[in-house]
């Protein structure tokens, strides 16, 4: 799906599982530039953690619907980049308590 951020079209898999949205340092980092770093923190891993920034993106929007603020981790993830993917957007960035998956229609919707 296409989420925009400030102008800035990205490509991510839409993941009803996600605790956190994710995006791919090595192809968004130059495309947003002036994206807001709220902290850094050290995520725990068999080989002794990992430093991970967590940004904000400010004015995200999927289609005509503005989602506001998303918070995410930035990744090196050769897997995202394989597919073509920006990230993955998690479903709790829609801030809605229903999601309806159109498959047949490839339609997304949301209320409150």
């Amino acid at each position: 799906m296409e989420v925009t951020v400030k102008g800035e079209t990205l490509i991510m898999m839409l993941d009803t599982g996600a605790g956190d949205s994710v995006l791919c340092e090595s192809r968004v980092n130059d495309r947003l530039k002036n994206r807001g770093m709220r902290s850094v923190e050290k995520l725990g891993h068999v080989r002794g953690g990992n430093y991970v920034k967590r940004v904000e993106l400010h004015g995200a929007s999927l289609g005509s619907e503005a989602l506001g603020r998303i918070t995410a981790i930035m990744v090196e993830s050769p897997g995202l980049e394989a597919l073509g993917l920006d990230g993955i957007l998690a479903l709790r960035s829609l801030k809605h308590s229903q999601v309806h998956f159109d498959f047949q229609s490839r339609l997304l919707s949301w209320r409150e």
